[in-house]
């Protein structure tokens, strides 16, 4: 008799006891919705103008709101301002210091501070929105105070400006013609804000200043005073560099360079070797206005004149390393 074999399946539970651990599903936040200002800032109107800036800093938020604000204005704006970030193993936490109060934006002397923080908005983190608001009154105000200062400040300077020598009068007149770039800011800026604006006198302001610059510029000139030949030849480099400068004009009213040298000499290796101090002095007519030394050295192996050339040619390559002002011994003033 056959033994019948009967396989029984069977299905293997693995942990049946067990209880099945639980899906933590993920909680899906609601979106907030996002302020309407955010893509659509408000217009501006007769009296207020805005700005809005978006960035992954509050700080720099603010600086773009300023650059949007500013645009408007005509001009072009850097932000600075404190504030520190700390940057924790949970995440970004921003820390601001009085930000509101500290921010101070400028553009070459151009400020703009008749600013208020309106509106941020920061959906994460790592993402902020800012809108400003400025009043156009105040602000307008304020640079015109600033551009009337300017006048009063160049004509109180006038009576020294007339006293001063040529080198004193063209820094000044120098430094005034500079200043116009950031003058012409602040009055187109107030123009902009009040098209109702005079401006007769401060473009008679910007005239005078650009003739004084051109008639300072045209009476600062040099002259080499040389003591013997020697030093006539060292005062060729010099000379040359003041011709390019426009600098150079043998008249009697011009500054005077006094050019005297001085030379050792000694032999080492088959060279002979010539070492020449020159002593630079510079009169505004009686009064002296800058100078220096200058050590020089040359080598030669025919003779001691032989070093004279070589101490030469230093001297040309000193005046274009260092600047013409520089080998003098002044404070340059070089202006466009």
């Amino acid at each position: 008799m056959k033994t019948k074999l009967f396989f029984i399946p069977f299905i293997l539970l693995l942990s049946a006891c067990q209880n099945s651990p639980s899906v933590k599903q993920d909680t899906i936040k609601p979106t907030t919705s996002i302020p309407s200002w955010i893509n659509n800032p408000p217009s501006d109107s007769g009296n207020f103008l805005y700005g809005s800036g978006a960035a992954d800093t509050k700080k720099q938020a603010i600086s773009e709101a300023l650059v949007d604000l500013s645009s408007k204005l005509g001009i072009h704006v850097e932000s600075k301002f404190q504030s520190n970030t700390k940057v924790t193993e949970y995440g970004y936490e921003s820390v601001e210091k009085n930000a509101e109060s500290q921010i101070k934006t400028e553009v070459k002397d151009l400020s703009i501070n008749q600013y208020q923080i309106e509106k941020v908005y920061s959906p994460s983190p790592i993402q902020f929105y800012v809108l400003l608001k400025t009043d156009k009154t105040l602000l307008y105000t304020a640079y015109k105070d600033e551009l009337e200062q300017a006048l009063s400040l160049h004509q109180a300077a006038q009576i020294t400006y007339k006293k001063s020598g040529k080198y004193e009068r063209y820094q000044q007149a120098c430094k005034n013609k500079l200043s116009l770039t950031a003058f012409n800011r602040k009055l187109s800026a107030a123009k902009t804000l009040n098209p109702e604006m005079r401006l007769r006198t401060f473009q008679a302001y910007e005239n005078k200043v650009d003739q004084q610059f051109r008639i300072a510029k045209r009476q600062l000139n040099f002259n080499i005073h040389f003591a013997d030949n020697n030093s006539k030849a060292f005062s060729k480099p010099l000379s040359t560099a003041l011709a390019k400068a426009d600098l150079w004009k043998n008249h009697s009213k011009s500054l005077v360079i006094k050019l005297s040298s001085s030379a050792r000499f000694n032999q080492a290796s088959g060279f002979y070797i010539g070492r020449y101090l020159l002593d630079l002095k510079i009169y505004d007519g009686q009064h002296l206005i800058g100078g220096k030394q200058i050590n020089l050295k040359g080598a030669s192996l025919q003779s001691k004149n032989g070093t004279l050339a070589p101490a030469i040619k230093k001297l040309t390559k000193l005046i274009k390393k260092e600047g013409l002002w520089k080998t003098l011994g002044l404070q340059e003033v070089e202006c466009q």
